[in-house]
C-alpha cells in the first residue's frame, strides 16, 4: 500500500482550546482493508483499543468492525467515540456505531463533549446504567476540568480534577485512555472479567491515575504524553513531570534517548551477539572537535 500520510491541522487560540481539521479521504489510516488482517494477533495481546473518525470511514472502518467481531470474546476490546464531526458530519453514523459496539465493548470511555453531542440532556449515569446492561464492564466519562467519573454494575467512582497551568489539550483523551489501561494492566487486571469486579477503591485508583495522566500532557504543548519510565506503584509525579532545575533534559526525552542507543550493538560488536544475561548498554560513540581522536561512553539504566 503507497498512499499519502494523513495531515491534521491543528488551530490553537488565546485559550487553551483548539480545532482540529484534517484531509483523511484516500489517506493511508483510513484504506485499511479486510485482506490486510492478519489471521491471528500475537498471543501477547490482551487489549485493542479503537476510536474516533477511522472508525466510521470506509474502508478501515469495516476493518476494524471484522477485527472486532473476531476478538471480542477473547480479548478486552476498549472503545472511545472521540467523535470528529469535520471528518463524518453525519452523526447517524456516530450513532450507529455506538450502538453496534455496546455488546462487543468492554471498556468504554466518552467526554462529556461528545455526549452533548450524542445525547443531549441526558444524564451520564442513566446513559452508563443502560450501557451496562447492554453488556459493556465499565463506562467512564471524561469532564475536562471536572474530572472524571466511572461506572461497573458493582461500582461507582469519581476522580478530581488535577490542578495544572493548562498549554493545550492536544493528547489529552488519548493519554487518560492510555493511563487507565496501564493502570489495569499493571494490577494483573487487563481482562473483560476483571472490570466488572472493581471494588469501588480501585475504580477510584484507576480513573484518578488516567486523569492525573491526562493533566501532565494538558500542561504540555503539542501531544507530549507522559511515559512510565519506573517500576509500578510509584507516584505518577514521580515518574514524569517538569524538568527538575538544572536538568538538561527532560527525564521522558532522556529515556527515548536510552532506549535509542541501547537498540545499537557495542562499537565493534555483532548486531546478532548474544548478551546473555547482561544488562543492556546504551553506547555513544564520537570525536572531539579540533581532536584526531575518537571516543565511546557506555551506561547501563542502574548507572
Amino acid at each position: 500500500m503507497s498512499l499519502p500520510t494523513l495531515k491534521r491541522i491543528l488551530t490553537l487560540y488565546s485559550t487553551p482550546s483548539l480545532t482540529l481539521s484534517g484531509f483523511c479521504l484516500n489517506c493511508a489510516s483510513c484504506s485499511l482493508d479486510c485482506c490486510r488482517l492478519i489471521d491471528t494477533l500475537p498471543p501477547g495481546v490482551k487489549a485493542i483499543h479503537f476510536g474516533s473518525y477511522a472508525t466510521v470511514v470506509e474502508p478501515v472502518a469495516g476493518t476494524q468492525r471484522a477485527l472486532i467481531e473476531r476478538e471480542h470474546k477473547r480479548s478486552l476490546i476498549s472503545y472511545d467515540p472521540n467523535i470528529r464531526l469535520n471528518v463524518e458530519p453525519d452523526l447517524g453514523r456516530w450513532h450507529a456505531l455506538l450502538d453496534w459496539m455496546l455488546p462487543r465493548t468492554h471498556l468504554l470511555k466518552v467526554s462529556d463533549e461528545d455526549l452533548g453531542l450524542l445525547f443531549p440532556g441526558v444524564a451520564p449515569a442513566t446513559l452508563a446504567a443502560q450501557w451496562l446492561a447492554r453488556g459493556v464492564a465499565m463506562v467512564v466519562v471524561t469532564r475536562g476540568g471536572e474530572g472524571a467519573i466511572a461506572w461497573t454494575a458493582a461500582a461507582q467512582a469519581e476522580a478530581a480534577p488535577v490542578k495544572v497551568d493548562v498549554v493545550d489539550t492536544v493528547g489529552a483523551g488519548d493519554t487518560f485512555q492510555a493511563a487507565l489501561l496501564t493502570w489495569l494492566a499493571e494490577q494483573a487486571l487487563l481482562e473483560p472479567a476483571a472490570l466488572g469486579a472493581l471494588s469501588r477503591a480501585q475504580l477510584e485508583a484507576a480513573v484518578a491515575f488516567a486523569v492525573q495522566a491526562a493533566a501532565i500532557t494538558c500542561s504540555r504543548r503539542g501531544a507530549d504524553l507522559p511515559r512510565r519510565i519506573f517500576p509500578a506503584g510509584w507516584a505518577l509525579d514521580n515518574l514524569d513531570n517538569r524538568t527538575p532545575a538544572g536538568a538538561v533534559n527532560y527525564v521522558n526525552a532522556a529515556w527515548i534517548v536510552r532506549e535509542i542507543l541501547e537498540s545499537n550493538p557495542r562499537p565493534g560488536e555483532q548486531l546478532q551477539y548474544d548478551r546473555g544475561s547482561r544488562p543492556k548498554v546504551a553506547w555513544k560513540t564520537g570525536t572531539s572537535y579540533g581532536f584526531r581522536d575518537a571516543w565511546a561512553v557506555g551506561g547501563t539504566r542502574r548507572l
